[in-house]
C-alpha cells in the first residue's frame, strides 16, 4: 500500500475512532472478539497477529480503533486494511463493526 494511502486509512480510522469509542478499554467479550479473530483467519491473517490480537484486545482491552491503528501501522495485511475499512463503514460503532464482520463472514463462507 502507498504511503500516503496507509496515512489516510490511518488518521480516517483515528478519527472516527476518537468520536464514537468512549470510555477507558473496549467493551468486547469472548464471543465478539472470536468474530475479529475468526475474520482475520478467513483473511488469511498469520497466527501471530491472531495472537496479538486476542491479547490486545482480551488481556490489554485496547480499544478496537487503537488496535486497529497499530495493526495498520504494524503489519498492514490485507486483513488489516479491510477490517479497518469495515470500521470506519461503520461509523466508529463497536456493535455494528462486529455484526458488519460476522454478514462478512457469512458471505464468504
Amino acid at each position: 500500500m502507498k504511503e500516503y494511502h496507509k496515512d489516510f486509512l490511518w488518521k480516517s480510522l483515528m478519527d472516527v475512532g476518537r468520536r464514537n469509542e468512549k470510555g477507558i478499554v473496549n467493551k468486547l467479550t469472548e464471543n465478539d472478539i472470536r468474530v475479529i479473530t475468526e475474520t482475520m483467519r478467513t483473511l488469511d491473517a498469520d497466527d501471530d497477529w491472531i495472537n496479538q490480537t486476542k491479547r490486545d484486545l482480551l488481556i490489554s482491552r485496547y480499544k478496537v480503533y487503537d488496535w486497529l491503528g497499530m495493526y495498520l501501522n504494524g503489519k498492514c495485511d490485507s486483513a488489516s486494511k479491510i477490517m479497518t475499512h469495515a470500521y470506519i463503514n461503520s461509523f466508529g460503532n463497536v456493535r455494528r463493526f462486529i455484526h458488519n464482520l460476522k454478514n462478512m463472514r457469512d458471505i464468504n463462507n
